[in-house]
Protein backbone atom coordinates (compact mmCIF):
# COMPACT_ATOMS: atom_id res chain seq x y z
CA UNK A 1 0.00 0.00 0.00
CA UNK A 2 1.59 3.43 -0.95
CA UNK A 3 2.11 6.26 1.61
CA UNK A 4 -0.56 8.21 -0.25
CA UNK A 5 -2.98 5.15 0.52
CA UNK A 6 -1.88 4.89 4.35
CA UNK A 7 -2.30 8.41 4.84
CA UNK A 8 -6.24 8.34 3.31
CA UNK A 9 -6.99 5.09 5.52
CA UNK A 10 -5.53 7.32 8.39
CA UNK A 11 -7.95 10.04 8.35
CA UNK A 12 -10.66 7.65 7.26
CA UNK A 13 -9.79 5.76 10.93
CA UNK A 14 -9.73 9.25 12.11
CA UNK A 15 -12.85 10.48 11.21
CA UNK A 16 -15.02 7.61 11.53
CA UNK A 17 -13.66 7.25 15.28
CA UNK A 18 -14.35 11.26 15.51
CA UNK A 19 -18.21 10.53 14.39
CA UNK A 20 -18.66 7.85 17.38
CA UNK A 21 -17.34 10.11 19.74
CA UNK A 22 -19.31 13.72 18.85
CA UNK A 23 -22.44 10.72 18.29
CA UNK A 24 -21.75 9.98 22.48
CA UNK A 25 -21.30 13.93 23.19
CA UNK A 26 -24.85 14.42 21.45
CA UNK A 27 -25.85 12.41 24.27
CA UNK A 28 -24.61 13.72 26.59
CA UNK A 29 -25.43 17.03 25.83
CA UNK A 30 -28.89 15.81 25.39
CA UNK A 31 -28.90 14.35 28.77
CA UNK A 32 -27.05 17.94 30.22
CA UNK A 33 -31.04 19.65 29.42
CA UNK A 34 -32.56 17.26 31.74
CA UNK A 35 -29.38 17.25 34.45
CA UNK A 36 -30.21 21.41 33.93
CA UNK A 37 -33.60 21.33 34.49
CA UNK A 38 -33.59 19.51 37.63
CA UNK A 39 -30.66 20.98 39.16
CA UNK A 40 -32.50 24.22 38.47
CA UNK A 41 -35.10 22.66 41.49
CA UNK A 42 -32.03 22.44 44.43
CA UNK A 43 -29.32 25.15 43.50
CA UNK A 44 -28.48 28.58 41.96
CA UNK A 45 -26.46 28.41 38.48
CA UNK A 46 -23.65 30.12 40.35
CA UNK A 47 -23.47 27.01 42.56
CA UNK A 48 -24.25 24.50 40.02
CA UNK A 49 -21.09 26.30 37.75
CA UNK A 50 -18.80 26.65 40.96
CA UNK A 51 -19.09 22.92 42.28
CA UNK A 52 -19.26 21.37 38.70
CA UNK A 53 -16.01 23.00 37.82
CA UNK A 54 -13.87 22.48 41.38
CA UNK A 55 -14.64 18.35 40.43
CA UNK A 56 -13.64 18.90 36.73
CA UNK A 57 -10.86 20.70 37.57
CA UNK A 58 -9.73 18.11 40.28
CA UNK A 59 -9.97 15.59 37.69
CA UNK A 60 -8.54 17.21 34.55
CA UNK A 61 -5.25 17.69 36.59
CA UNK A 62 -4.64 14.05 37.68
CA UNK A 63 -5.31 13.05 34.31
CA UNK A 64 -3.49 15.76 32.93
CA UNK A 65 -0.61 17.24 34.49
CA UNK A 66 1.63 13.69 34.31
CA UNK A 67 2.05 13.69 31.01
CA UNK A 68 1.88 17.29 30.66
CA UNK A 69 3.98 18.60 33.01
CA UNK A 70 7.13 19.75 30.93
CA UNK A 71 4.61 21.71 29.09
CA UNK A 72 1.46 22.85 31.26
CA UNK A 73 3.15 25.70 32.60
CA UNK A 74 4.99 27.22 29.04
CA UNK A 75 2.07 29.20 27.72
CA UNK A 76 2.68 32.82 26.14
CA UNK A 77 0.78 35.75 27.94
CA UNK A 78 -1.27 36.25 24.86
CA UNK A 79 -1.92 32.46 24.82
CA UNK A 80 -3.09 33.04 28.82
CA UNK A 81 -5.54 35.63 27.72
CA UNK A 82 -6.79 34.00 25.24
CA UNK A 83 -7.34 30.87 27.74
CA UNK A 84 -9.36 33.36 30.23
CA UNK A 85 -11.38 34.19 27.74
CA UNK A 86 -11.92 30.78 27.29
CA UNK A 87 -12.92 30.18 30.44
CA UNK A 88 -15.44 33.20 30.73
CA UNK A 89 -17.23 32.77 27.41
CA UNK A 90 -17.66 29.06 27.17
CA UNK A 91 -17.73 28.18 31.27
CA UNK A 92 -18.82 30.77 33.00
CA UNK A 93 -20.79 32.91 31.23
CA UNK A 94 -22.44 30.01 29.14
CA UNK A 95 -22.83 28.42 32.63
CA UNK A 96 -24.66 30.80 34.18
CA UNK A 97 -26.47 32.16 31.23
CA UNK A 98 -28.37 28.45 30.48
CA UNK A 99 -28.77 27.33 33.92
CA UNK A 100 -30.67 30.50 34.68
CA UNK A 101 -32.86 30.23 31.35
CA UNK A 102 -33.57 26.32 32.18
CA UNK A 103 -35.57 27.98 35.62
CA UNK A 104 -37.93 29.14 32.51
CA UNK A 105 -38.27 26.40 30.08
CA UNK A 106 -38.49 22.96 29.30
CA UNK A 107 -35.70 20.67 29.01
CA UNK A 108 -36.83 19.68 25.37
CA UNK A 109 -37.01 23.80 24.34
CA UNK A 110 -34.06 24.49 25.57
CA UNK A 111 -32.66 21.81 24.03
CA UNK A 112 -34.47 22.53 20.25
CA UNK A 113 -32.92 26.26 20.72
CA UNK A 114 -29.25 24.55 20.44
CA UNK A 115 -30.13 24.11 16.96
CA UNK A 116 -29.46 27.46 16.15
CA UNK A 117 -25.85 26.92 17.31
CA UNK A 118 -24.33 25.54 14.01
CA UNK A 119 -25.53 28.20 11.32
CA UNK A 120 -24.64 30.90 13.26
CA UNK A 121 -21.14 28.74 13.88
CA UNK A 122 -21.00 28.24 10.12
CA UNK A 123 -21.29 32.04 9.60
CA UNK A 124 -18.58 32.79 11.95
CA UNK A 125 -16.56 30.38 10.50
CA UNK A 126 -16.72 31.76 7.02
CA UNK A 127 -16.23 35.25 7.94
CA UNK A 128 -13.39 34.71 10.60
CA UNK A 129 -11.26 31.92 9.11
CA UNK A 130 -12.19 31.93 5.88
CA UNK A 131 -13.42 28.28 5.77
CA UNK A 132 -14.85 27.33 2.74
CA UNK A 133 -18.80 26.72 3.04
CA UNK A 134 -20.52 25.45 -0.31
CA UNK A 135 -23.78 26.54 -1.47
CA UNK A 136 -25.52 23.10 -0.58
CA UNK A 137 -24.25 22.95 3.06
CA UNK A 138 -25.55 26.53 3.83
CA UNK A 139 -28.77 24.79 2.87
CA UNK A 140 -28.40 22.09 4.63
CA UNK A 141 -27.97 23.76 7.72
CA UNK A 142 -31.14 25.47 6.61
CA UNK A 143 -32.93 22.83 7.03
CA UNK A 144 -32.10 21.84 10.03
CA UNK A 145 -32.65 24.83 12.02
CA UNK A 146 -35.93 25.18 10.40
CA UNK A 147 -36.58 21.49 11.68
CA UNK A 148 -35.90 23.02 14.88
CA UNK A 149 -38.40 26.05 14.21
CA UNK A 150 -41.10 23.37 13.58
CA UNK A 151 -40.59 21.73 16.97
CA UNK A 152 -40.16 24.57 19.03
CA UNK A 153 -43.37 26.52 17.29
CA UNK A 154 -45.15 23.19 17.65
CA UNK A 155 -46.11 23.76 14.08
CA UNK A 156 -47.30 27.02 14.22
CA UNK A 157 -44.58 28.85 13.21
CA UNK A 158 -46.11 32.16 14.52
CA UNK A 159 -45.48 31.04 17.55
CA UNK A 160 -41.73 31.65 17.29
CA UNK A 161 -42.38 35.38 17.30
CA UNK A 162 -45.49 35.73 19.40
CA UNK A 163 -44.35 33.24 22.55
CA UNK A 164 -40.46 34.37 22.61
CA UNK A 165 -39.78 34.45 26.60
CA UNK A 166 -36.99 35.57 28.51
CA UNK A 167 -35.71 32.08 29.67
CA UNK A 168 -35.88 31.24 26.02
CA UNK A 169 -33.74 34.30 25.29
CA UNK A 170 -31.03 33.13 28.10
CA UNK A 171 -30.75 30.37 26.56
CA UNK A 172 -30.01 31.69 23.37
CA UNK A 173 -27.83 33.88 24.76
CA UNK A 174 -25.75 31.16 26.48
CA UNK A 175 -25.35 29.47 22.43
CA UNK A 176 -24.20 32.95 21.18
CA UNK A 177 -22.05 32.59 24.39
CA UNK A 178 -20.65 28.74 23.48
CA UNK A 179 -20.64 30.02 19.66
CA UNK A 180 -18.02 32.39 20.46
CA UNK A 181 -16.58 29.91 22.87
CA UNK A 182 -15.66 27.39 20.33
CA UNK A 183 -15.19 29.44 17.23
CA UNK A 184 -13.88 32.72 17.84
CA UNK A 185 -11.77 31.92 20.58
CA UNK A 186 -10.97 28.14 20.69
CA UNK A 187 -9.75 27.29 17.62
CA UNK A 188 -7.01 30.03 17.46
CA UNK A 189 -6.18 28.45 21.36
CA UNK A 190 -6.32 25.19 20.06
CA UNK A 191 -3.71 25.40 16.87
CA UNK A 192 -1.01 26.04 19.21
CA UNK A 193 -1.79 24.39 22.54
CA UNK A 194 -2.84 20.53 23.26
CA UNK A 195 -6.59 19.99 23.66
CA UNK A 196 -6.21 18.71 27.13
CA UNK A 197 -4.27 21.68 28.35
CA UNK A 198 -6.45 23.89 26.66
CA UNK A 199 -9.75 22.37 28.43
CA UNK A 200 -8.06 22.29 32.12
CA UNK A 201 -7.00 25.98 31.94
CA UNK A 202 -9.84 26.79 30.96
CA UNK A 203 -11.78 25.20 33.66
CA UNK A 204 -9.41 26.86 36.13
CA UNK A 205 -10.28 30.14 34.53
CA UNK A 206 -13.96 29.59 34.88
CA UNK A 207 -13.66 28.57 38.43
CA UNK A 208 -11.33 31.49 39.65
CA UNK A 209 -14.48 33.36 37.84
CA UNK A 210 -17.39 31.96 40.08
CA UNK A 211 -15.39 31.81 43.51
CA UNK A 212 -15.85 35.45 44.32
CA UNK A 213 -19.46 34.80 43.28
CA UNK A 214 -19.56 31.71 44.76
CA UNK A 215 -18.31 33.04 48.31
CA UNK A 216 -20.64 35.80 47.91
CA UNK A 217 -23.94 33.85 47.66
CA UNK A 218 -23.04 31.58 50.68
CA UNK A 219 -22.65 28.48 47.73
CA UNK A 220 -20.91 26.43 50.55
CA UNK A 221 -24.08 26.40 53.07
CA UNK A 222 -26.49 26.28 50.04
CA UNK A 223 -24.37 22.62 49.41
CA UNK A 224 -25.13 21.52 52.67
CA UNK A 225 -29.20 21.78 51.26
CA UNK A 226 -28.26 19.55 47.97
CA UNK A 227 -30.20 16.34 48.50
CA UNK A 228 -27.59 13.22 46.80
CA UNK A 229 -29.58 13.72 43.30
CA UNK A 230 -28.41 17.00 42.92
CA UNK A 231 -24.85 15.75 43.90
CA UNK A 232 -25.56 12.89 41.41
CA UNK A 233 -25.93 15.67 38.21
CA UNK A 234 -23.14 18.17 39.23
CA UNK A 235 -20.87 14.64 39.10
CA UNK A 236 -22.43 13.93 35.62
CA UNK A 237 -22.40 17.32 34.32
CA UNK A 238 -18.52 17.43 36.12
CA UNK A 239 -17.01 13.99 34.83
CA UNK A 240 -19.17 13.99 31.20
CA UNK A 241 -20.24 16.96 30.05
CA UNK A 242 -17.03 18.63 30.92
CA UNK A 243 -13.82 16.68 31.33
CA UNK A 244 -14.76 14.34 28.06
CA UNK A 245 -17.08 16.36 25.87
CA UNK A 246 -15.12 19.26 26.24
CA UNK A 247 -11.91 17.36 25.31
CA UNK A 248 -13.79 15.30 22.18
CA UNK A 249 -15.22 18.45 21.10
CA UNK A 250 -11.96 20.39 20.92
CA UNK A 251 -10.72 17.86 19.30
CA UNK A 252 -13.47 16.99 16.53
CA UNK A 253 -13.11 20.68 15.57
CA UNK A 254 -9.39 20.37 15.00
CA UNK A 255 -9.90 17.48 12.89
CA UNK A 256 -12.69 18.41 10.48
CA UNK A 257 -13.09 22.02 11.52
CA UNK A 258 -15.91 24.57 13.46
CA UNK A 259 -18.45 24.00 10.68
CA UNK A 260 -18.65 20.00 10.41
CA UNK A 261 -18.20 19.70 14.24
CA UNK A 262 -21.30 22.16 14.83
CA UNK A 263 -23.18 19.91 12.07
CA UNK A 264 -24.25 17.45 15.20
CA UNK A 265 -25.52 20.09 16.60
CA UNK A 266 -28.62 19.59 15.10
CA UNK A 267 -29.39 16.20 16.87
CA UNK A 268 -29.00 17.34 20.15
CA UNK A 269 -32.51 18.63 20.08
CA UNK A 270 -33.99 15.32 18.91
CA UNK A 271 -31.45 13.51 22.02
CA UNK A 272 -32.77 16.20 24.11
CA UNK A 273 -36.42 15.69 23.64
CA UNK A 274 -36.27 12.07 24.16
CA UNK A 275 -34.44 12.55 27.53
CA UNK A 276 -36.70 15.26 28.63
CA UNK A 277 -39.95 12.67 27.56
CA UNK A 278 -38.35 9.62 29.43
CA UNK A 279 -36.77 11.16 32.45
CA UNK A 280 -39.07 14.25 33.05
CA UNK A 281 -42.20 13.01 31.73
CA UNK A 282 -42.48 16.48 29.43
CA UNK A 283 -45.03 15.92 26.67
CA UNK A 284 -43.95 15.37 23.19
CA UNK A 285 -46.10 17.48 20.46
CA UNK A 286 -46.45 15.83 17.00
CA UNK A 287 -44.44 18.35 15.79
CA UNK A 288 -41.08 16.70 17.18
CA UNK A 289 -41.40 13.78 14.50
CA UNK A 290 -42.01 16.07 11.40
CA UNK A 291 -39.29 18.21 12.71
CA UNK A 292 -37.00 15.77 13.86
CA UNK A 293 -36.97 14.29 10.59
CA UNK A 294 -36.44 17.74 8.71
CA UNK A 295 -32.93 18.23 11.07
CA UNK A 296 -31.95 14.48 10.26
CA UNK A 297 -32.16 15.60 6.67
CA UNK A 298 -30.55 18.88 6.71
CA UNK A 299 -27.52 17.48 8.91
CA UNK A 300 -27.29 14.57 5.94
CA UNK A 301 -26.93 17.66 3.60
CA UNK A 302 -24.53 19.71 5.20
CA UNK A 303 -21.91 16.48 6.21
CA UNK A 304 -21.98 16.06 2.31
CA UNK A 305 -18.29 17.56 2.08
CA UNK A 306 -15.33 16.05 1.27
CA UNK A 307 -12.43 17.33 2.75
CA UNK A 308 -9.03 16.90 3.40
CA UNK A 309 -8.40 17.35 7.14
CA UNK A 310 -5.22 17.21 9.14
CA UNK A 311 -4.91 15.91 12.58
CA UNK A 312 -3.67 17.64 14.51
CA UNK A 313 -1.85 15.73 17.58
CA UNK A 314 -3.36 16.49 21.29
Amino acid sequence: MSTVDNTSSLFKHSEVINIAKMLFCVLIWGASFVAGKQLALYATPISIGFFRYLIALFLLLIIVLPKRRETFFKISKKEMFMLFCLGFTGLFAYNILFFWGMEYVTASKASIITALGPIITAIGAAVLFKEKIYPFQYVGIGIGVFGAIVVLSEGNLLLIIDNFTFGEFLVLASIFSSTLYSLLIGRPVLANIPTDIAVTWAVFFGLVLFFPFAIHNGAFNEAKTFPWQAWAWIAFLAVLATVLVYIWYYHSIMLIGATRTNEYMNLVPIAGVCFAYFGLGESVHSSLYTGGVIILIGMYIASRKKKKVSIIKA
